[in-house]
């Protein structure tokens, strides 16, 4: 690899992250905006360019969240599963890998559809688990009230478990937000690599 390209593919990095970033303000200071779209351009940079240019925007994304809010918080562990997800799961590299070419629509609509199911399913779980330890366990104060919360609230009145309450209060978001993570990361991907 050369300078530039490393340089090239560094500054998308950072650019993405501050994408992400400008989404996650959105989500938090606009209340008819209630999704985590904080991994939209992480998607888009790992669909275009692989697993650890993802895996840099992530890093990138949560040292400027740090910065902008001033909140150290455990979910870039999610985050950072979800690159693994959509590099590993992502229907451009399954078809190139067992058929080596290009997929139809059909096939790639298919793959995509199976990450954003998979990808809904295991950040409900992975983010529940982190927000139970994290604000239940160690007992931490919530520096604001979550999309989630709202499920949260109606489920907690039905005396479910806090770990299941949890997890649930998420799926409802999760079906909306992944959507536009994994899909809406593809079609920017697509641009991305044609300006590459």
């Amino acid at each position: 690899m050369t300078i530039k390209r490393f340089t090239i593919i560094i500054f998308l990095c950072f650019l993405a992250a501050l994408f992400n970033n400008s989404l996650i303000f959105l989500s938090y200071h606009v209340d008819e905006f209630p999704l985590y779209l904080d991994t939209v351009f992480t998607s888009a940079i790992v669909f275009t360019l692989g697993l650890l240019p993802g895996l840099i925007t992530v890093i990138f994304t949560w040292l400027i969240g740090i910065i902008q809010e001033g909140n150290v918080h455990p979910y870039i562990i999610s985050n950072i599963t979800e690159v693994f997800l959509i590099w590993s799961l992502s229907p451009l590299f399954i078809i190139k890998k067992i058929i080596k070419k290009q997929g139809t629509p059909v096939s790639t609509f298919a793959g995509l559809l199976l990450l954003y199911i998979t990808c809904c399913i295991t950040m409900s779980v992975l983010s529940g688990i982190i927000d139970h330890v994290y604000y239940n366990i160690l007992a931490r104060s919530r520096p604001f009230f979550n999309p989630e919360d709202f499920f949260k609230l109606y489920l907690m009145h039905s005396n479910a478990p806090e770990l299941l309450t949890n997890i649930l209060s998420r799926i409802p978001v999760n079906i909306v937000d992944r959507f536009i993570v994994i899909f809406g990361g593809y079609f920017i991907s697509r641009g991305l690599k044609k300006f590459i």
